[in-house]
């Protein structure tokens, strides 16, 4: 009976909390839970948990409100960089807002009429008519805002201007190069009046004198669409320099040939506008040959691989046998 007594005392006994060694799932004997351990006193788990920097019991901070208090913080970082970038947007918006006045707006980039300048300029094409055929499209406007192109097809509509070029040159002038039309012919009609042409048959101007080597064509104007007067026009456009400024006139012409006088008593004929090049080279040579032909003698160059000389009376002198002078050798000419 009293063996009974103490093994039931010995159950019922309190473990101890200080026992040094766990229980095993492999530990097949009685365990006494009075020598359980616990890894830490509950009362000293409650207190670290209840007590913070702050004070006892306060509670530690949730997820959501740890999220929200970094949020804040992280937005009194980012604040000073939105500024900054308001700040240098608006800096840039306003030095945008000041080059475009300068540019387009400003009285220093604004042409007037003493900011054009007419280079080019002859009898024909005035540099006042040029810069009031402009004035209206360029005057009081920005130099950035004029447009090349449409202030030269404005200088182009005068008659007497072959083409025109523009040059801008900052801030505020205008230079306008004007290449004008060379006067080929004069037409005379019945009242003495004198109407220059171009090489296409412009008319460039009128005039009451007649021009240093322009030659004069006894036509009216009317013609100048004639298909024999463009011959005309496009031959006397290709005599060289050194004789066109000799020509007087055209004698005669007609779809096959023209027929010019010079100053100093020469009739040439040259025939149609082919071979022009070659035809000037013999012209040249005859006339400027050291004791060759002298004045009032025709030169037909109409087939330039045979020309011919003769006498205004339109005998050729190579056959002239009775004539006093002596012979004169076309080809001995042609090699000095």
């Amino acid at each position: 009976m009293a063996r009974k007594k103490t093994v039931s005392a010995q159950q019922t006994a309190p473990r101890s909390l200080s026992s040094s060694r766990a229980p095993s799932a492999s530990d097949h004997s009685f365990v006494d839970g009075r020598k359980l351990q616990s890894p830490k006193p509950v009362l000293d788990q409650i207190l670290s948990d209840a007590v913070s920097e702050e004070g006892f019991f306060q509670k530690k901070p949730s997820a959501a409100t740890s999220l929200s208090s970094s949020s804040s913080q992280s937005g009194r970082i980012t604040r000073w960089p939105v500024r900054q970038r308001l700040m240098i947007t608006a800096i840039v918006t306003l030095i945008s807002f000041i080059l475009l006045w300068f540019f387009f707006c400003s009285p220093f980039c604004t042409v007037n009429s003493s900011h054009i300048t007419i280079e080019g300029a002859n009898t024909w094409v005035s540099a006042s008519d040029a810069s009031q055929k402009i004035a209206a499209d360029v005057k009081g406007k920005s130099l950035f805002l004029i447009r090349p192109n449409d202030v030269a097809q404005r200088i182009d509509t005068i008659p007497a201007v072959e083409s025109t070029k523009i040059i801008k040159q900052f801030p505020q002038t205008l230079i306008v190069k004007i290449t004008p039309r060379t006067p080929q012919a004069l037409f005379k009609n019945q009242y003495g009046v004198y109407t220059v042409v171009s090489k296409n048959g412009t008319i460039i101007g009128t005039t009451e004198q007649v021009l240093s080597g322009v030659p004069v064509i006894q036509i009216n104007a009317s013609e100048l669409k004639n298909t024999d007067v463009q011959q005309v026009l496009d031959v006397v456009s290709q005599i060289a320099p050194s004789i066109h400024q000799k020509l007087a006139a055209v004698t005669d012409f007609n779809k096959d040939s023209v027929t010019t006088t010079t100053t100093d008593g020469y009739t040439i004929v040259w025939g149609n506008a082919t071979q022009m090049d070659l035809k000037n080279a013999i012209v040249e040579r005859l006339i400027g040959a050291q004791g060759g032909i002298e004045g009032n003698k025709t030169i037909n160059v109409q087939s330039p691989y045979r020309p011919t000389i003769s006498n205004n009376g339109g005998k050729d002198e190579n056959e002239n046998e009775t004539s006093d002078k002596p012979k004169i050798s076309f080809n001995k000419l042609m090699d000095q």
